[in-house]
């Protein structure tokens, strides 16, 4: 249960850092070169902060993975009690948690949109969130338009 209560500190602490580092990468030009630098090599095959935000998702996984578990275990295998007693604590400990990583994910979607649209500025800011994902249909005479 240590690494859980690790995956919380991350959790609880992640929206600042992500703030912070998207600050950081207006500030120091320097920083944001090798930002984007790294972005684009192979080995990057996500975007930066999406892997910031793997471990926060990895706590919710456990949960799924120790679900699936319990259905393989016979009741009277050795491991049944012992996993069904982390799987109690897991779901406890994610009852707060999934909204936070709900969160985190629409940051990130915020701040892949700044990057993916040329001359929009300032689109990451605290308390704005990602409503929508789709097609932008233009309505006019001949009907809507892509």
């Amino acid at each position: 249960m240590k690494q859980i209560k690790c995956y919380l500190q991350h959790i609880r602490k992640h929206d600042q850092v992500m703030q912070e580092l998207e600050e950081a990468t207006k500030k120091y030009k320097d920083f944001e070169v090798a930002y984007k630098e790294f972005e684009t090599q192979k080995v990057c095959y996500l975007p930066f902060n999406a892997f910031l935000v793997k471990p926060s998702q990895r706590i919710v996984h456990y949960k799924f993975l120790l679900e699936r578990l319990l259905k393989l275990y016979p009741k009277d295998h050795v491991d049944h009690q012992d996993t069904q007693d982390a799987l109690d604590e897991v779901k406890e400990e994610i009852r707060g948690v999934e909204e936070s990583v709900r969160k985190l994910e629409n940051f990130q979607k915020v701040i892949e949109l700044e990057s993916d649209l040329i001359g929009v500025k300032n689109l990451v800011q605290a308390g704005r969130e990602f409503i929508r994902e789709g097609c932008l249909q233009k309505i006019d005479r001949k009907g809507p338009q892509p």
